[in-house]
């Protein structure tokens, strides 16, 4: 399997890299290939709590990633989410201010840290927890 790996000094206090798991846009996925990336996401993500900031307002944020793909936050909010096929963690809010819409964001991954991309805009960055 073919992983882009990035090495991102200083992405996160406390943590002096992270590595990106996502795909190669070079290189390209076979169907088998994009298949285990998006299992492997999947499965950190799966019964796991974001604890972290929002960095658009720096407050506190937390999402539960419920294992039957529910999603929920601390904005009193309600969802799914799913991994797509580029490797990007998606979701779509189904209660809340933003009902009805869905976004997907790139995903930063290093041991329990993790980060939420939009672009080139950092949005969340925190830890994984069990």
């Amino acid at each position: 399997m073919h992983i882009r790996a990035h090495w991102l000094a200083g992405l996160v206090l406390g943590c002096t890299a992270m590595v990106a798991v996502a795909q190669d846009k070079d290189a390209g996925y076979g169907a088998g290939q994009a298949s285990a990336v998006q299992a492997e996401l999947k499965e950190r993500l799966s019964g796991a709590t974001f604890i972290g900031t929002y960095l658009r307002d720096g407050s506190p944020y937390v999402m539960e990633f419920g294992a039957d793909g529910q999603l929920r936050d601390n904005r009193q909010r309600s969802g799914r989410w799913w991994i797509n096929e580029k490797g990007e963690y998606c979701r779509e809010w189904t209660s809340g201010p933003h009902s009805g819409s869905a976004s997907c964001l790139e995903i930063l991954v290093h041991g329990a840290r993790m980060a939420l991309y939009s672009g080139n805009e950092r949005l969340m960055d925190g830890e994984l927890k069990r």
